[in-house]
């Protein structure tokens, strides 16, 4: 017989499952509690969660108050009388707790914002949850990226800690970008990044050939004393400062991007022939035979996923997506995977790219060439070609040749044309994808479209003009199918923790539930523009129609 509810203690330990839904953030579990006054069932929470903040729609669902609820309002009230009272404390972004007091000095690490001032993530052993905030006059000689030692001001419990640099612990910032100047007969760079706000002096020989009005890269020398500016010595001279090439290049410096890779990593993708060795091959699916092409922007320079349809015999088809398997050439604890996750991701500037992997892999053996044989992993999935549903969906490593190279444009010209080769392939994927949308806008979809501005360069690699890159049709179709095969893929994972005992380790990626006192505030400003949006209980679809109503 089960107990009663006032029966059921308030538990403080989160039970682990199984499996844990790719649909969900891992958050707190919803407090099993009984009927006490509702300020009690707070205090009781919090002291079970002591230095954690809530915000209310977080401390809802773990006292099991609905959002749309008439208890949700007097919960609200609650919080704001025990905030006022002094029994509870309000951080930064509408959060609650009961907050310790924190420690007069604490450690961390520094950032500086555009603004000048700096903002220190502080130790988690300080139990300070929140950033702590420097001003500009009190960073003393603290730079960027450094690890500090912070005094703290007092402060009220609940507000924004702030505090000034006392030490500086261990330095991150070894170099900055600068203009060279000159005044009378000192010569000096001027840091433009922000990182620094003093300028750095140079000696002549220490300047590297550089000359007044050229961009450089300064590597700082020892610097102890806040009261003196910094001295410096050029290690690299990009060119005269305005120039677009120039800019991007120090632009990359200043975060520590770099086109260059260590010896070992070049070495390492060089071993790589582009010929796939036949025993591998034997491992793998064999698409070889199947016509696969990529859809692109017409300035990419890699392609790492392409997409195959193909109708099979029961008037279903079977939908393929697939990418690039860079996981057979960069293996665990090899020089290219500690190269590749020191960079993270590759990344893209106005008018190039700083690749994550060097060249021969990223542009070359793991790019989806046309008539080129390529290691892919391919996700395949049978759609009901008259709902667009995804049936079912299965996984394997493969092997593909692409038929060819498509442009967003040139694809869009030849589904509007029905002229050209794959034409007839191409409108039959758009009509699909059309269908496969509107499954996703049923299901409360919400479609964020927004325009991409692109620039067109000269010979030289120089911006010449902007224009607003139009949203084709196949764009979006590549989209929805990607969407399709990332959600498969998420399915799979989920269905693999319930039928094993052992949870595996899987990255994604999710839209949290919009807090319910912000989607209060939209409703507020929307009805002073005139329109209606009731913010008590939304769901996707609400929003969506909300949207629509916005449109134009």
């Amino acid at each position: 017989m089960s107990k009663k509810n006032n029966e059921r203690p308030l538990k403080s330990k989160h039970t682990k499952t199984a499996a844990a839904s790719p649909q969900k953030k891992n958050r707190p579990k919803k407090e099993k509690v009984g009927a006490l006054p509702l300020g009690e069932r707070i205090l009781q929470l919090f002291t079970d969660h002591p230095g954690d903040l809530f915000k209310t729609n977080e401390i809802s669902k773990m006292l099991a108050i609905k959002s749309d609820s008439p208890e949700y309002q007097t919960l609200r009230d609650e919080l704001h009388s025990m905030e006022a009272s002094g029994a509870l404390n309000r951080g930064s972004r509408r959060r609650y707790g009961i907050l310790p007091p924190p420690a007069k000095e604490v450690t961390g690490i520094l950032k500086i914002q555009s603004t000048g001032n700096g903002v220190v993530h502080p130790d988690k052993e300080s139990g300070i949850k929140d950033t702590i905030l420097i001003r500009t006059r009190n960073l003393s000689n603290a730079l960027h990226g450094d690890r500090v030692s912070v005094s703290l001001y007092a402060f009220k419990p609940g507000e924004r800690p702030q505090g000034d640099v006392q030490k500086v612990i261990e330095r991150a910032a070894q170099y900055i970008t600068g203009t060279v100047d000159k005044q009378h007969h000192q010569i000096y760079v001027r840091p433009e990044s922000g990182k620094l706000r003093r300028d750095i002096i140079v000696t002549k020989r220490d300047l590297g050939g550089a000359k007044p009005g050229d961009k450089v890269k300064v590597e700082l020398l020892d610097w102890d004393n806040e009261y003196r500016d910094p001295e410096g010595k050029v290690v690299q001279v990009f060119g005269k400062r305005g120039q677009f090439q120039v800019e991007m290049e120090a632009l990359a410096a200043d975060h520590g991007l770099s086109k260059e890779f260590p010896d070992d990593v070049v070495k390492e993708a060089m071993s790589f022939s582009e010929e796939i060795p036949k025993e591998e091959i034997a491992k793998r699916l064999d698409l070889r035979k199947e016509t696969i092409f990529t859809i692109d922007p017409e300035d990419a320079k890699d392609y790492d996923d392409a997409v195959s349809l193909v109708e099979n015999k029961d008037g279903t088809l079977t939908l393929g997506v697939h990418i690039a398997d860079v996981s057979y050439y960069v293996r665990e604890g090899t020089a290219l995977d500690r190269e590749s996750l020191s960079r993270g991701t590759s990344v893209y500037l106005a008018g190039g790219v700083i690749p994550m992997l060097p060249e021969h892999l990223s542009n070359n053996i793991c790019s989806l060439k046309q008539d080129v044989e390529r290691l892919t992993y391919s996700c395949m999935m049978i759609v009901d070609e008259e709902t667009g549903k995804v049936l079912s969906s299965t996984f394997a490593k493969s092997v593909i040749k692409s038929a060819m190279r498509f442009s967003y444009q040139e694809a869009e010209t030849r589904i509007t044309t029905g002229k050209g080769k794959h034409a007839k392939l191409l409108k039959r994927m758009r009509e699909l994808s059309l269908r496969m949308y509107e499954v996703r806008k049923a299901e409360g979809s919400i479609d964020f479209e927004t325009s991409e501005v692109r620039f067109k360069y000269d010979e030289s690699g120089n911006p010449i003009s902007a224009y607003r890159n139009e949203r084709l049709g196949t764009m979006r179709m590549i989209e929805d199918f990607m969407l399709a095969a990332n959600r498969a893929v998420a399915g799979a994972i989920f269905r693999m923790g319930e039928d094993s005992k052992t949870v595996k380790p899987f990255l994604y990626r999710i839209h949290a539930d919009p807090d319910p006192d912000k989607l209060r505030d939209l409703a507020k400003m929307a009805k002073a523009l005139g329109y209606n949006f009731n913010a008590e209980g939304a769901t996707p679809k609400t929003i969506q129609k909300f949207l629509v109503s916005l449109e134009g």
